[in-house]
């Protein structure tokens, strides 16, 4: 097998923790925030579980593959898209880190929009992203990012720490007061969501439920992936399955409870 060649050993600056933090970081998007409310218009309390539960076992057997391929194959480095070219050939390589690669820029684009459109909320003059105050903001942020990036994994492993702790302060915050004002009565009303209606239409079946549902949980589980890009960064192989399997057990968890607690 094709075999990569691994970098010295001072470019190799990423601990267990910060593979993990990565991990939870890529998962943890802007979605997030707005996943009970998207979830509770497809789908009811019975079938959201069962679409956590089908979505959850999925990916963990995902993750499962992306350790044992660090132990395993711990010579190849770089990502998933290195695993394509491995098993077959340049040209799915090529294409699987093209792909890859198109898919961040849109969602860091995306995410620039996100956090302009919701900031000019709070502040009418920015006028969104689409404003000139805005396009001035977005494009800084989005440069601002590369550079410190550019400056070396230690500095954008900080980065990251920084802003997953910025949304998982707000996340455990949610758990406790849902848990604090949690009303049993609500929560129980129509399980099957025989009686709701979303624009005019019943839910549908449960089978439709869970369908839609799911729609919208796989979409969380997109940056699992996260650690297996770093692997070259490492400063153990074995760090790489280990951060893949915290990251899902601790997003997993969070969402679950801050979506039904």
């Amino acid at each position: 097998m094709e075999q990569n060649q691994t970098p010295d050993n001072h470019t190799k600056e990423m601990s267990l923790l910060g593979l993990s933090m990565i991990v939870i970081g890529s998962m943890l998007g802007g979605g997030v925030f707005n996943l009970p409310s998207s979830i509770s218009q497809s789908a009811g309390v019975i079938a959201s579980l069962l679409a956590w539960l089908i979505t959850g076992i999925g990916v963990f057997f995902i993750a499962k593959v992306f350790q044992t391929l660090s132990r395993e194959e711990p010579e190849i480095i770089g990502g998933i898209y290195y695993y394509a070219k491995d098993g077959f050939g340049d040209y799915v390589g090529f294409n699987s880190a093209w792909g890859y690669w198109l898919s961040n820029i849109i969602g860091n684009v995306s995410f620039v929009i996100l956090f302009l459109d919701a900031l000019s909320k709070f502040i009418p003059a920015i006028g969104g992203s689409g404003g000139r105050i805005g396009l001035f903001l977005g494009t800084f942020m989005i440069w601002g990012v590369i550079f410190l990036v550019a400056r070396g994994i230690r500095t954008a492993s900080i980065l990251n720490t920084i802003a997953t702790s910025a949304k998982v302060v707000p996340i455990l915050l949610a758990i406790f007061l849902l848990f604090v004002h949690f009303k049993y009565q609500t929560f129980s009303m129509d399980v099957f969501a025989k009686n709701m209606m979303m624009n005019g239409q019943k839910l549908g079946s449960i089978p439709t439920q869970i369908r839609h549902a799911m729609l919208q949980t796989m979409w969380v589980f997109v940056g699992i992936e996260g650690a297996v890009v770093l692997s070259g960064r490492a400063k153990r192989a074995r760090d790489v399955g280990r951060a893949t399997l915290i990251g899902y057990s601790v997003t997993t968890g969070d969402l679950c409870i801050d979506r039904h607690a």
